[in-house]
C-alpha cells in the first residue's frame, strides 16, 4: 500500500521574523507589541484612526536590518 502525503505543510517562520516592542514612556505603548516582518502589508493612511505608539530611530534601524536579513538583499 502506498503512503499518502499530506496536502498541507506547516512551516514555522524564523524567530527573527518578529520584533518585540516592550511598552515604555518613550514609545507610548500600553501592551507588549510585535512588528511582524513576515506579514508585510500596505495600508492607506486614511484607514488609521489614532496613533497607538511610536518607534525610536534605533528600533527602526533594527527593523531595517532584520528586513534585509529576512527578505535577503
Amino acid at each position: 500500500m502506498r503512503e499518502q502525503t499530506p496536502d498541507v505543510a506547516l512551516i514555522s517562520p524564523p524567530t527573527r521574523s518578529r520584533l518585540e516592542l516592550v511598552p515604555t514612556a518613550e514609545n507610548g505603548l500600553k501592551t507588549i507589541s510585535f512588528i511582524m516582518l513576515d506579514r508585510l502589508v500596505t495600508i492607506p493612511r486614511k484607514r488609521f484612526e489614532k496613533r497607538i505608539g511610536r518607534i525610536s530611530r534605533a528600533k527602526l534601524e533594527e527593523v531595517h536590518l532584520r528586513l534585509i536579513d529576512f527578505l535577503g538583499e
